[in-house]
């Protein structure tokens, strides 16, 4: 009785234990090694692969300094989600893992370019679109950038300009 009571349980805790994020936001994810490794770009690689069920992604983990590795990944679509990791160093057992479960929700959050879903080319190959129809369209400002001229400069342009007239 008692451990039919302890499967009902975990079956009843397995959704809560689920990692989750919501649709269109960056799912990241750690692995920290079991070894240290003298030159880690070198010596040892991990891959990821997450899956739907219907498709696959394999994705490639970067090193993020000490023994740590990680892996992003934004699903396009809301459901349940599986991912493992494996490296080419299998003696690492941390960075060769079991199936963990991802569950995708629906984004629930203010963002407007997370509301309407992934930007996509439009049929025609000529613009851009969100996933649920409507264009894109992004100007892109680099008034920050360190090659853009001073107020000042701009005023020698001007005057510049107006001499040349």
């Amino acid at each position: 009785m008692l451990k039919t009571k302890l499967i009902i349980l975990s079956f009843t805790l397995l959704p809560i234990l689920a990692e989750a994020t919501q649709l269109s936001e960056v799912f990241e994810r750690s692995f920290e090694s079991s070894k240290e490794y003298t030159n880690p770009v070198m010596e040892v690689e991990v891959d990821v692969i997450f899956s739907d069920g219907k498709k696959r992604w394999e994705i490639s983990a970067f090193w993020d300094g000490g023994k740590t590795w990680k892996v992003r990944f934004a699903a396009a679509t809301i459901g349940d989600f599986s991912y493992y990791a494996f490296a080419t160093d299998k003696s690492n057992k941390v960075l060769n893992t079991g199936e963990k479960s991802l569950k995708i929700t629906e984004y629930m959050g203010e963002n407007q370019l997370y509301q309407r879903g992934k930007i996509r080319v439009t049929n025609n190959h000529q613009h851009f679109e969100f996933s649920d129809g409507p264009p894109f369209f992004w100007l892109g400002d680099t008034w920050k950038s360190p090659n853009v001229p001073s107020p000042q400069d701009w005023v020698l342009v001007i005057r510049r300009n107006n001499k040349s007239k």
